[in-house]
Order: C-alpha cells, then structure tokens, then sequence
C-alpha cells in the first residue's frame, strides 16, 4: 500500500510539474511575442516555439533580436528579387511585342504608301476629267440642237402627206 500512495504521490507531483511548465511556457510565448511586438518584428509560430525552446532562453534583445531583423530583412531582399525577376520578364515580353508591331507597321508602310499614291493618281484623274468634262458638256449642247433639227428633216422627208419645206428645194 506504501508504494501504491508513493506512486500516486509521485504522479501527481508530475502532473502538477507538467502543469506549472505548460503554463511557464504559454507567458513565456506570450512575453516574447510582447517583445517582438515592441521591437517592430513580427513573429510567425514557429520562430516563438524555437526561441522559447531554446536552452539559454529566449532574448528577444540582443543577438537574437539581430538575428531575427536579419532573417526580416533577407525576407524582404529575397520577395525584391522575386519582384525584380517578375518584372524582368515582363520587359522581355513587352520588347518582344515591340519587336512585332514593329514588323507589322513595317509591312503596313508599303501598303500605306500604295494607298496615298492610288489616292493620288485618282486626284490627278478627277482633274483632268473635269476639264473634259466641261468641254464634252459645251460640245452636247450643239449636238442635242442639230440632233432634233435632223430628226425633224428625217420626219418630213419620209412622210408625203406632211407639208415639207425642204421638198420645194428639191
């Protein structure tokens, strides 16, 4: 029976034991993340875990508050060269469609130059036939007049009945 109640003693002690350093653990996650906190560095779950498992304990000032802004600072160099590689590529696809619409207004150039001078040519042909134009229309004139007047000798030339008065020159 003596050593039924040791050990039932003995493992309430343990229990208690394991109690107090869980709760010593949890403040001393919670003090470091206050430090951190007041130092200006954010602290992900994992780095309060190994600094409050660490056997010298934790100083969040000190060498290990240096280590952490190195390791902030080698974060934030390595997301810029991530950055500056996205970035990279980016350029490289832009001068490649630059290099394409530079080919493209190139082939465009010629037919461009085909069209102005088509359009020109056209120009030249309007005003050339303007002129013809007018001197065709002062020709028809006269040319409508002698057509009714020869249309009206044909009538009376071919009909006896009608009185005609060039059948009295004949």
């Amino acid at each position: 029976t003596q050593l039924w109640l040791l050990l039932c003693r003995y493992g309430a002690v343990l229990a208690r034991q394991y109690a107090r350093e869980s709760r010593y653990r949890h403040r001393l996650k919670e003090q470091i993340q206050r430090q951190a906190e007041l130092a200006g560095i954010s602290l992900g779950a994992q780095d309060v875990d190994l600094l409050a498992e660490s056997p010298q304990g934790p100083r969040i000032v000190g060498r290990d508050l240096e280590e952490l802004k190195a390791k902030h600072h080698l974060g934030l160099a390595q997301a810029r060269q991530r950055q500056l590689l996205k970035l990279e590529v980016q350029m490289l696809e832009l001068r490649g469609l630059f290099a394409q619409l530079e080919g493209l207004l190139a082939q465009q150039h010629g037919a461009a130059d085909s069209v102005e001078q088509h359009v020109l040519r056209t120009l030249d042909y309007a005003a050339q036939t303007g002129g013809e134009v007018k001197i065709a229309g002062k020709y028809q004139r006269p040319s409508w007049r002698s057509a009714l007047l020869t249309a009206a000798l044909g009538l009376c030339s071919c009909s006896p009945c009608l009185p005609c008065p060039c059948r009295g020159l004949r």
